[in-house]
Parts: structure tokens; sequence; C-alpha cells
């Protein structure tokens, strides 16, 4: 067996600008990889981009999301469809805050923002234009930003000497945003792994991606974990573990990890029926661990939404409004502001804004 990556733990930086509080997770070749907003209340004009109708419809809440899409205005039949239409431009405007304060601080350049589909589908991006799909353009933002699509991992290549600064961003939530690092060439990837993408090994991709791609060394490069869901606040029923152990390869795939890593799924009992927990951050190191030449993580759980949760030390779980991460497992998996099946608004409280969720973002300047 090959030497093994060298792993450690991190204590991100917080740098505060703006009104929002980014972590910063690692600064190699500079390379920047941040991740977290908080509560952007003290960010000026964040009240008037909130209207009283807007308030009236949610209940009172503190909106999470951009999203208030045309197809639920179906739900709201005694709203006219031009109110309607002016919530919906109030509610985006107030999610975008925390990507404009980002980015006015960040962006000098090119921002490419990954729509994320949950799969392993990406990205090759070299002297700022991608190589294999088209980038869509949005034009609303309050800085140029263009997405790609449907897209979990985006490798990038060396930077040029026309290239003046480049951040590639993602929206997560419990997932794992993994950034890896060539320090030689300053290429690096940018991949989204939750329970999905582990499987997927979407990390693992993205180091062997820009192997092939930009001829990175594994000897030169670096993979960051970022803040994820703990195995204590990730509990999962029986069908979730086994579509886990399918996509990742099988049994005897999982056996491997767990002869390394005993603890990355464990199975316990809860009111009569099994349920299970899952490790992400051990599937990722062993995914990178052939791959790079060290890993390090950030020891933060988004949840935070039990008293064995290793962020708690006082085992003490804080109200939704101190929390400093958006997290789907502490609202039951359910997207703030209404449901996405059938519409309908959910009774929730949350003061800190995302766009969408946590943002996670890597800045080359």
């Amino acid at each position: 067996m090959s030497e093994s990556a060298r792993i450690s733990v991190t204590e991100p930086l917080d740098v505060t600008r703006g009104g929002l509080t980014y972590q910063l997770g690692v600064d190699r070749a500079g390379i920047k990889s941040y991740y977290s907003q908080r509560s952007v209340d003290e960010v000026m004009g964040v009240d008037a981009r909130f209207d009283e109708r807007a308030q009236e419809i949610y209940k009172g809440l503190d909106p999470k999301t951009v999203f208030f899409p045309p197809k639920n205005y179906e739900h709201y039949p005694e709203a006219p469809e031009e109110e309607l239409h002016s919530i919906t431009d109030s509610l985006n405007a107030y999610g975008e805050i925390s990507w404009r304060a980002f980015s006015v601080r960040h962006v000098g350049g090119t921002a490419i923002w990954l729509s994320l589909v949950g799969g392993d589908d990406y990205v090759i991006i070299n002297n700022g234009k991608a190589a294999n799909k088209e980038l869509q353009s949005d034009d609303n933002m309050y800085v140029p930003l263009r997405r790609s699509p449907k897209t979990d991992i985006a490798v990038v290549g060396p930077p040029t000497e026309s290239e003046s600064s480049l951040v590639i961003a993602m929206g997560v939530a419990d997932c794992l945003a993994v950034s890896v690092i060539d320090e030689r060439t300053r290429a690096f990837g940018f991949a989204h792994a939750g329970r999905t993408g582990t499987a997927l090994r979407t990390s693992e991709k993205a180091a062997v991606l820009l192997k092939g791609e930009f001829a990175s060394r594994r000897s030169d490069l670096v993979a960051y974990l970022g803040e994820g869901v703990c195995t204590a606040c990730y509990p999962l029923d029986e069908k979730a573990i086994d579509s886990f152990i399918a996509d990742f390869g099988g049994k005897t795939e999982v056996s491997k990890v767990l002869a390394q890593y005993p603890q990355a799924i464990q199975m316990f009992e809860f009111d009569g029926k099994k349920s299970y927990t899952l490790d992400h951050y051990a599937f990722n190191r062993y995914v990178l661990a052939q791959q790079v030449h060290e890993i390090v993580e950030a020891p933060n759980c988004t949840a935070r939404s039990n008293e064995h949760c290793g962020s708690l030390p006082d085992g003490h779980v804080p109200a939704e409004k101190q929390q400093p991460f958006f997290s789907h497992r502490r609202v039951n998996g359910k997207t703030v502001g209404w449901r996405m099946e059938d519409g309908t608004m959910l009774e929730l409280n949350t003061s800190h804004l995302t766009m969408p969720r946590n943002l996670a973002a890597m800045v080359r300047k």
C-alpha cells in the first residue's frame, strides 16, 4: 500500500466584512477557501429588501433562501400576480445580500456559481472559460456572475497573465465543500460532497481531473474538507444507508473504508427501529488518501442539533437565531420558506440569510 496522506484539523480564521462573517479555512499558494455566512442583521438596507406584504405571506419569518418561484404563485390565489412578482423580487434581492457582500470584497474578475444537482457532473475551466459545457450569464447580479448548471465538481487550470481574479462558489448546507489545491501550478478543484456526492466520490474525481487535465502531481495536492454535518447529528434510515453503500460500490468497497475507519458507518436502535450514522469526513478522507499528499479538515458541525455534537462541548444546543450555519438536518430536511413538494409554508424562524444556504467559495487572486 502506498503512502497515505497526512491529515490535520484546522481552526478557521473569522474574517468579518460588511456585517458578514466568513470562515477562512485554508490559504495555500494564494488560493483561499472560504465558508459560511453568519447573521446579516448588520448589513445596511436588509430590512428594506423584504417588504411588508412578503412578511405577511411569510407570517413574520426571516427568509433563508432566494427562491419564491412563479410556480408557487398558485398557492396564493388571493394575492394579485403583480404583487407576487414584487414579493419575488424582494425575496430574491434579500437573499442576494450575502453574495453581494462577499463579491464586493473578493471578486475582481470572473465569478462562477456551481448550480448543484447532487451528482458527479463536472465543469473544466481553463483561462476563465468552460471547456466542456456552456456557462449561463446572470445579468441581475450586483457583480458579473456566470452559472454552471447541474455541476457538482469544478476543476480550474493554472492562472494566466490576463486573469485578474477568479471565484468559484456554491451553496451548501450540511454537505462538505471540498477544495483541492495544486500548490505548484495553482490549479484547483472544488467538489460538492453530500451523501450522494460522497458515495459518487466527487472529491476524488476532482483530484483525478486535476491530474488528467492539468498535469497536477499527488505530491503537490492539498485537500480541504470544509464544514459539514457530524455523525452525531446525522441519523439515517436503512433505505438511505443501503442507497449510499450501493452508490459507493457495494459492501465490499465500503468494508475497505470500515477496515480503516470502523466508525464510518454505525448502527443503533431508536424506538425499536434501526438507524445509522454516516461519517462524510471518513469516506472523503479514504478516497482522497491516495490522490493528495495532505488533507486538512474543518472542526465545525453545521447542524449542532443535539447534545452529543462535538461542536457543542457543553452539550447545549443554541436557539436557531444563534446557530452559525444553516442546516437541513436541524430543520428536519425542510426547505426554509416553503415545502418543495407542495409549496406550503413552514413555521421556521431564522435570522441568518444566505444565497442559498451557506456560501462556500474558492478565491484565487
